[in-house]
């Protein structure tokens, strides 16, 4: 089964001034969130003589792929939940040991209250960053765990169905 050339043209980019070149070629796609992506669309359909067999295995595929978009998605939300943790973390320990030298060595000779409360209130807004921080990431992989289990189920139910079907014949 042969595919039509406008099929063709979309599925198999090859020249280097397409504006979809760079999304798709292997330079640029180093992330494997692409790389199921891009091997989910440039997938030729087998030349199966059951057209329903195709269309269900294409479908089994795509939830699949789904499937492991969203787990990399929540995997990708935890690595940058980390960093800007630690991101924080070391301004609050540089702002700590800031407030730690004003009390020891400053205050006693020349205390000034302005200087230690804008100290102390730098300190209490990382603190509050961070938690701000736990807060976004929860509310982020919370929606994106909602969709995965969804999506398991749908892909699940699939291939119960495929099943069914494939063993009716």
């Amino acid at each position: 089964m042969s595919q039509p050339s406008g099929l063709m043209e979309i599925t198999h980019v090859k020249e280097e001034n397409d504006k979809f070149y760079d999304v798709f070629s292997e330079k640029v796609l180093d992330n494997k969130q692409f790389d199921i992506l891009r091997q989910f669309l440039i997938s030729e359909p087998s030349s199966i003589d059951n057209p329903a067999e195709e269309i269900i295995k294409e479908k089994i595929r795509f939830q699949k792929a789904t499937l492991i978009q969203l787990v990399n998605l929540i995997i990708e939300r935890e690595k940058t939940k980390q960093r800007n943790i630690v991101s924080i973390e070391s301004e609050i320990m540089d702002c700590q040991s800031q407030l730690y030298f004003y009390k020891c060595h400053i205050y006693p000779i020349n205390p000034d209250n302005k200087r230690k409360g804008s100290l102390e209130r730098a300190l209490s807004q990382l603190e509050n960053q961070r938690r701000q921080e736990e807060i976004d990431c929860w509310k982020d992989t919370f929606r994106l765990w909602q969709e995965l289990l969804k999506a398991a189920s749908e892909y699940r139910a699939t291939v119960r169905k495929a099943r069914l079907l494939l063993l009716s014949d």
